[in-house]
């Protein structure tokens, strides 16, 4: 079999040409990778993999392009699906390409060695690249090999790279750190519930009916008679909503100073036809008596960042149109008004609702 095998950097090729050979299949290796950022990087990459080629003695072919500012206009618009919709069609699309009009017999790719990729959306678009150009996709999942690969690249010595490629993911690579030195600077941390704030929580439910305040970022807790109850998110919510779940990452707003419950603030990964318009990604609630101090503001400021952990690049924040500290509250962070809607059913006192967009850079 005459094999095209698209080749995203040395380490990862080491397994994945060691097992073909043992199938009897010789790979030719094609390095196109516009993806790869900054400079110094794609070239590293680019000269470790010319480097391996001689040691291991394979084929190289090599399409020359460091599409950096290309890369960049194509995704910045949708960063959290850009290795599907970008990265991975743009680079197998010109190996299916350069396969079919050289006379091999088929194609397949090393990254499918890597346990860090989107395996089967890699496989899918393989697949629909394959029918498009009339070619063989040949697939192998070498994830088995892949700790053996790469210790047999650290005994050869080759370069190994610290993160994905893109100048997005090598931000990812630090984005743990950037959102620790961000906390760091803050009044307040945003924690997931235990049971250290379980009494906090339920006085803070008191409260909010007492006040009749409106439960926002909550996840029901005002439905719930204990702590117990209420921290069983996924099963209580998934009963209540059914097909209309939504998975939710719940946050305490605490204090620093004196470890204080003062708000919840919640984010819904994703967006059914009701959020979209009535209730948004986000969702958040101060106590009373710690309203009008910067916390709100605080709080999403905070969230914002760990929605970029989810690969998020932006989100929908809806508001009564009369509740202008909660605007104000989204405008600082950003938000951009796209529309008002009707309120239907009326759950605020204007009876409109505002749509805020924030994007996340």
């Amino acid at each position: 079999m005459k094999l095209l095998m698209h080749t995203c950097c040395a380490p990862c090729s080491v397994y994945c040409i060691e097992s073909l050979r043992n199938e009897g299949i010789e790979p030719i290796c094609y390095w196109y990778n516009p993806n790869i950022h900054p400079y110094i990087e794609y070239k590293t990459r680019r000269d470790t993999l010319v480097e391996y080629s001689k040691i291991a003695n394979f084929k190289l072919i090599i399409n020359e392009e460091y599409g950096l500012r290309k890369f960049c206009k194509n995704v910045i618009n949708d960063l959290g699906n850009r290795c599907v919709n970008y990265c991975y069609k743009l680079r197998l699309e010109a190996t299916a390409k350069y396969a079919k009009e050289n006379g091999f017999d088929g194609f397949t790719s090393t990254l499918f060695v890597s346990p860090y990729q989107k395996h089967e959306e890699l496989k899918r678009v393989c697949e629909e690249i394959a029918l498009k150009y009339g070619i063989k996709f040949i697939y192998r999942d070498f994830r088995v090999g892949f700790l053996e690969g790469q210790n047999k690249a650290r005994q050869l010595g080759l370069y190994m790279q610290k993160y994905c490629g893109c100048i997005f993911s090598e931000e990812d690579r630090y984005l743990n750190n950037i959102i620790k030195d961000s906390e760091k600077e803050s009044l307040i941390k945003l924690l997931k519930p235990s049971t250290m704030f379980k009494k906090q929580i339920m006085e803070y439910k008191r409260i909010f009916l007492e006040n009749n305040d409106s439960f926002d970022g909550c996840a029901g807790l005002e439905n719930c008679n204990t702590y117990e109850e209420w921290i069983n998110f996924e099963e209580r919510l998934l009963e209540k909503y059914g097909d209309n779940y939504v998975p939710s990452t719940v946050y305490l707003a605490i204090r620093k100073e004196d470890n204080k419950l003062i708000g919840m603030i919640d984010f819904r990964h994703e967006l059914t036809d009701f959020l979209l318009n009535y209730g948004g990604n986000i969702g958040y609630s101060v106590l009373p008596e710690e309203r009008q101090k910067g916390y709100a503001k605080e709080m999403l400021r905070l969230v914002l960042l760990k929605c970029k952990e989810y690969g998020k690049n932006k989100v929908l924040l809806t508001c009564d149109k009369e509740n202008i500290a909660s605007s104000k509250t989204i405008i600082a962070n950003g938000g951009i008004l796209e529309n008002e809607v009707k309120d239907v059913p009326k759950l605020g006192k204007s009876g409109l609702i505002q749509r805020y967009w924030i994007r996340i850079d």
